[in-house]
């Protein structure tokens, strides 16, 4: 299988997200190997390296969540790709031989009964307080997901969260092979989506 390159990676700052850092090469004509032969190249990351990167956040997600909402449940793949929606997303990334980024999309009805459920009290979603919420429900997922990849070989250094809020929100993230899951609960339905990049 032929190997697409992607543009060099310099040293990762975990100040910015993955998406950031990593671009598809839409062009390889006159590539010249000798000019990277010092940096770091990723390739696309294989689809059984998703497998357990899915697994790895869908056990995250159960774990964290299940603690503080009610039947939270797995649904499967997201088949609606990228579309927008009215709410807020939260995105980590995480920095290793394989970096990935994970970004979790709430509705905003699921935010306002999330948010209040973790809070104890009414959080307005156009106010700081759900920023935070959702950057804090970002770090609690990403703490057991990241100890149970470890467990599987994936060391990585996690960044810190960023998130976006507003109508008709896209977590547009770059490779096609790009995993998105659905969940559900009592408190309403989010999305997670996964990209990663391989290091050779």
């Amino acid at each position: 299988m032929e190997r697409q390159l992607l543009k060099p990676l310099p040293d990762l700052s975990l100040s910015l997200p993955l998406y950031q850092l990593i671009e598809a090469e839409s062009c390889l004509g006159g590539f010249d190997e000798r000019k990277v032969s010092h940096m770091n190249v990723c390739v696309l990351t294989p689809p059984e390296i998703y497998e357990q990167l899915v697994e790895g956040v869908e056990y995250g997600i159960l774990r964290a969540f299940s603690a503080m909402f009610d039947d939270v449940a797995i649904c499967g793949e997201d088949h609606q790709n990228d579309a927008g929606f009215d709410g807020v997303a939260g995105l980590i990334s995480f920095v290793g031989k394989v970096s990935w980024t994970l970004a979790i999309g709430f509705p905003r009805a699921t935010a306002l009964e999330m948010a209040q459920k973790f809070a104890g009290c009414e959080i307005p979603f156009e106010s700081m307080d759900m920023i935070d919420v959702t950057g804090e429900l970002l770090n609690i997922v990403a703490g057991p997901t990241s100890a149970h990849l470890i467990t599987q070989g994936f060391e990585a250094k996690m960044g810190l969260p960023s998130v976006v809020r507003g109508c008709d929100v896209e977590v547009i993230l770059p490779d096609h092979l790009a995993q998105r899951l659905h969940f559900t609960s009592r408190q309403g339905a989010f999305r997670a989506k996964i990209v990663a990049a391989q290091q050779v």
